[in-house]
């Protein structure tokens, strides 16, 4: 028999006919440590997660996922000389535990309803010469009006996993999130 659904609230349970709701793995976190991260995502619109991955874990998924860097970006905005995959986790189970890592479950676990599908992952590969990007959020496609009341859209950010250090000399550095929320007319053009 299946779940009757007649109000958003009842989204909030476990719906699911065969693969029935399990502990997120994300509760074997720190929760002291979870809070700070997703006060970091709140604050400055990302999270950084130091050291997530081992170096075998790397090693491992820079050996599955370099054979699929085989095309560049279509246009200006993506790129063209960044390669990326989409649909990874369609591709490799090696990067699987980028998406099931307790610490980042933790944080969707604060971030998410009960029982949040993870369903995309991607990498990009942005090579030396690239153009830089305009200043976006990663769901402008989405037609919703702007700016999102907080109530609506809780702050929340991406995930990047790098090998090494992603922070460029600061004099090539663009304004994150938080250093730039203050300035009201960019951020209503963004939101």
């Amino acid at each position: 028999m299946s779940a009757e659904v007649s109000s958003l609230v009842n989204l909030a349970g476990d719906l699911a006919g065969t693969y029935r709701w399990t502990p997120s793995s994300g509760d074997s976190v720190d929760p002291a440590v979870a809070d700070a991260d997703l006060a970091m995502l709140r604050r400055d619109g990302y999270v950084i997660l130091p050291d997530l991955l081992t170096a075998d874990d790397l090693i491992e998924i820079r050996e599955a996922v370099v054979p699929l860097l085989d095309l560049h970006g279509r246009n200006r905005f993506e790129g063209h000389t960044t390669q990326r995959v989409y649909s990874v986790l369609n591709k490799t189970r090696a990067c699987d535990r980028i998406a099931d890592h307790p610490r980042v479950l933790a944080l969707l676990d604060r971030l998410f309803l009960p029982n949040y599908l993870l369903s995309m992952l991607q990498v990009i590969n942005i090579l030396p010469g690239e153009q830089a990007q305009m200043l976006h959020t990663d769901d402008g496609f989405y037609p919703i009006p702007r700016p999102v009341p907080p109530s609506v859209r809780p702050p929340s950010g991406r995930l990047t996993i790098s090998p090494r250090t992603t922070e460029p000399p600061i004099s090539l550095r663009a304004a994150t999130f938080g250093e730039i929320r203050h300035r009201k007319r960019l951020i209503e053009h963004l939101w």
